[in-house]
């Protein structure tokens, strides 16, 4: 996205401070989780952090209580690194959002068929027509993930159900994440599947 034609939005707004209409990525977001029963949210934080925090406050606004941690200067640590950077916090089970998503789908459903089906992970996925440009998952009839594949050739791509970057996650998941950068794609999930744990897949209606 480009401002005027010149330069990209991004490099005075972090992603989920781009505006959406009237108001920025992050408050649909926030109003979204809130509506669906969630109340407290943790936001790790590294590129233009102030923005974002000026932005939501503690979150009261939203009916929600939002708590920041911040990464350390120059270290990126990757969509489950900076999960685990707040792996204390987090002693039951949890739902994790890339904080520039927009999303209509029920959450509070989704956590609910976790917690039934009794995996260490839930992965949100959606059906579409051109699935190697996305994270891919693999199940069996029960839903169970039995392989993932990040962003594969066309030629091997094994399903067309994909990663929507929604997932619901037990503390435990974070003992699989290394020290440094590590994604949840490429690193976290295979690893979890090497393990033997069980890691289901949840196909949401909505945007």
């Amino acid at each position: 996205m480009r401002e005027h034609g010149s330069a990209p939005l991004t490099l005075t707004r972090p992603k989920p401070m781009l505006p959406l209409g009237s108001r920025p990525v992050i408050d649909y977001l926030v109003s979204h989780l809130s509506k669906m029963g969630f109340d407290e949210i943790f936001i790790t934080l590294n590129y233009l952090k102030e923005q974002m925090t000026h932005y939501l406050g503690d979150g009261s606004r939203f009916g929600v209580r939002i708590n920041y941690c911040v990464e350390p200067e120059g270290l990126f640590l990757g969509t489950a690194g900076s999960v685990k950077m707040i792996s204390h916090l987090l002693d039951e089970t949890f739902l994790v959002v890339q904080g520039d998503a927009y999303t209509e789908m029920e959450l509070d459903k989704v956590v609910s068929s976790h917690k039934k089906y009794g995996g260490v992970a839930t992965i949100v996925l959606k059906k579409v027509s051109d699935p190697w440009l996305y994270g891919v998952a693999v199940t069996d009839k029960t839903g169970r993930v039995m392989d993932f594949q990040e962003k594969p050739d066309p030629d091997q791509c094994a399903s067309d159900r994909i990663s929507t970057g929604i997932y619901v996650l037990e503390p435990e998941v974070l003992d699989f994440v290394s020290i440094g950068c590590c994604d949840f794609a490429k690193d976290l999930f295979p690893r979890i599947l090497k393990g033997g744990k069980k890691m289901f897949g949840c196909e949401c209606e909505g945007f």
